[in-house]
C-alpha cells in the first residue's frame, strides 16, 4: 500500500522505471519528489495506478529533508534492496 513516506517506482509514462519517494497523497494522486528534476519546490503529481510500491523509510520525514537528502536516501535504498530503477 502506498502511503507518505513510502518509496515508489513509476509503471507508466516518460518516467517509467524512475524512483520517487512520496511526500503526499490527495485523492487518487501522489505527489513525489526525486531530488533532482522533480524536487521539493516542484513536486510531480502522479495516478497511484500508475505506481508499484518499493519500501517504506519508517523513521524518515521527507517532509523536513533537503534535496540533497532525498537523493542520498533513494540512492541508498536502491542499493541494499537492488531495486534497478533510475535514479
Amino acid at each position: 500500500m502506498i502511503t507518505e513516506n513510502s518509496v515508489v517506482i513509476s509503471t507508466k509514462g516518460k518516467d517509467i522505471n524512475k524512483i520517487y519517494a512520496v511526500i503526499k497523497i490527495e485523492g487518487n494522486f501522489a505527489y513525489l519528489t526525486d531530488g533532482k528534476v522533480k524536487n521539493l519546490n516542484n513536486l510531480k503529481r502522479k495516478n497511484l495506478k500508475h505506481l508499484k510500491f518499493l519500501c517504506k523509510m519508517e523513521n524518515l520525514d521527507f517532509k523536513s529533508m533537503h534535496n540533497c537528502d532525498i537523493i542520498f536516501w533513494l540512492k541508498k535504498t536502491n542499493q541494499k534492496n537492488k531495486l534497478g530503477g533510475i535514479l
